[in-house]
């Protein structure tokens, strides 16, 4: 399984799905996709992402929010901006909101 643990925004950005730069993602010993032969480990641009969920996900490509309910991730559009959201459960704030934030050097 691949799991989202960390989310980077730009500094003095609002801290919300679409000001997302980078997501932290980590791979577990079983899991069998990967980014040109490399194991997915480590930061990636929210495009990126949200490209592989697109283009992979009927092939079984998951990636999964690192913190209870572990909710799955899922591209989406908005106005040209392509992110990536955790699926909607019934907590207020988006899952993928929750994880530990940075700041973009």
């Amino acid at each position: 399984m691949i799991y989202a643990t960390g989310i980077s925004f730009n500094e003095n950005d609002v801290h919300d799905l679409k000001s997302i730069v980078q997501i932290k993602l980590e791979s577990t010993e079983d899991e069998t996709w990967t980014v040109d032969d490399e194991k997915i480990q480590g930061w990636y641009k929210k495009e990126a992402i949200h490209i592989w969920l697109k283009s992979k996900g009927e092939q079984g490509f998951k990636i999964k929010v690192k913190l209870s309910p572990y909710s799955e991730l899922e591209a989406v559009e908005s106005n040209g901006v392509k992110y990536v959201r955790a699926v909607a459960d019934d907590t207020e704030k988006n899952n993928l909101l929750k994880l530990k934030a940075y700041t973009e050097q």
